[in-house]
């Protein structure tokens, strides 16, 4: 259930504020919609916030065990770390998270 999370409550709101951005823009030369870009990162935040949240009781994305959702999470995170979706660093539990993750061997493939 939390993969399903992870598309619908963060990944859609990431691929519309990327599309919306101003690389995919410029690169390809067609205008974002910048209300459709703020509302994603608006809804992207929103999810990281509740992530946060969540992530204060239990140690990984679905509780106590590491799971596909981690490697999921984990993935997309790396991926969009540098855009303006990134988590605030005020969230501190979801960046525990990111840490315990990161250091796992198989994070390192």
């Amino acid at each position: 259930m939390r993969n399903r999370h992870l598309e619908f409550e963060l990944l859609g709101p990431i691929g519309v504020s990327w599309r919306n951005g101003t690389i995919v823009t410029r690169t390809c030369k067609f205008e974002g919609i910048a209300a459709a870009k703020a509302q994603s990162d608006t809804a992207a935040n929103a999810f990281y916030e509740r992530l946060n949240s969540e992530m204060a009781n239990q140690p990984f994305m679905t509780g106590d065990r590491y799971s596909i959702a981690d490697v999921r999470a984990m993935h997309h995170r790396l991926r969009h770390q540098t855009g303006r979706t990134k988590p605030d660093t005020s969230l501190t539990h979801l960046w525990r998270w990111h840490a315990d993750v990161s250091a796992r061997p198989s994070a390192a493939a």
